[in-house]
């Protein structure tokens, strides 16, 4: 199935927890990066001190040993042994998140130790999930890719793209786990001030190739558009640009996902491949079993 991540101002990590979680278990993941969100998070308020350590006997540590930490234990940390499991894996960003979002004694500097010893080297069977594990090393990749961006955020909210580099950064290392993919897409409404920004992310630095982008339109959009206002005008020519050169963005009507709904306004995004709009949290089902057919 394909799910919504929402966004929780109260419990910022819960959206690259849910994220992470649904990519893993094969399900794509959508959400809206749309201004009317994102405005709403706490600002990043610590900067991540991040070590990551290995025992060296672990058959994959050449692959990312010059990833790890020299850390000899003299700093104060917070320490996470992670589990070999895919609960373990989301545990490590959800725990960065949660330090980095924590509003008491703003300003202070969060040391964490991860040590991913206990991973399971690759080329293992994936036994419950199918497919073969990939070593620790695109869980060291990401959390290095990780806090690197979150700590260039410091003392401000994220924007739409920098929560759109957090997430890009959870797919990719999802991708490299074998048969499992990270199908997401990324909506953003077209009246935000940095809708070019989103529209033209692909395009110029690549950073996002784990996502389709589409542009949230309304009535409001297509009012503007036939009375000749230039922001509207200038939107969809920039989206036709894009379709023309490479394909994205897409457009998805919020205006017409609404209708029909039983709460309409809490329309969010569409699942990953378009069919349907959700709510925040919602997860997709395109088909159903008539149990009554069975049944005399």
């Amino acid at each position: 199935n394909c799910h919504a991540a929402g966004w929780d101002a109260d419990e910022p990590s819960a959206h690259f927890g849910f994220t992470c979680d649904e990519l893993m278990m094969c399900g794509g993941v959508g959400s809206n990066y749309s201004n009317r969100y994102i405005e709403k998070m706490p600002e990043v308020a610590h900067t991540i001190d991040l070590h990551i350590v290995c025992d060296p006997a672990h058959p994959d540590h050449h692959e990312f040993a010059h990833l790890l930490s020299k850390h000899d234990g003299a700093k104060e940390s917070n320490t996470l042994t992670v589990d070999d499991s895919r609960e373990g894996w989301v545990e490590c960003p959800v725990a960065i998140l949660k330090s980095a979002f924590n509003q008491s004694d703003r300003g202070n500097e969060v040391v964490w130790t991860f040590d991913v010893s206990n991973i399971r080297r690759r080329g293992s069977p994936l036994k419950t999930s199918g497919g073969i594990a990939c070593g620790p090393g695109p869980l060291v990749s990401m959390l290095q890719d990780f806090v690197s961006h979150l700590n260039g955020c410091i003392g401000r909210a994220l924007t739409s793209l920098d929560a759109m580099t957090l997430d890009h950064n959870i797919a990719a290392c999802v991708v490299a786990g074998g048969k499992r993919r990270s199908s997401r897409i990324a909506v953003k409404n077209w009246n935000d001030h940095d809708i070019f920004e989103f529209i033209n992310c692909k395009r110029e630095d690549g950073v996002h190739w784990s996502s389709n982008i589409s542009v949230e339109v309304d009535d409001e959009f297509f009012k503007a558009y036939k009375q000749g206002g230039k922001w509207a005008r200038d939107v969809m020519r920039a989206v036709v640009l894009g379709k023309r050169n490479n394909g994205e963005p897409g457009i998805w009507n919020r205006s017409l996902a609404m209708k029909g709904e039983r709460e309409p306004e809490k329309m969010f995004c569409p699942n990953p491949c378009g069919e349907i709009g959700l709510q925040m949290w919602e997860n997709c089902n395109l088909g159903h079993v008539n149990l009554g057919y069975f049944v005399k």
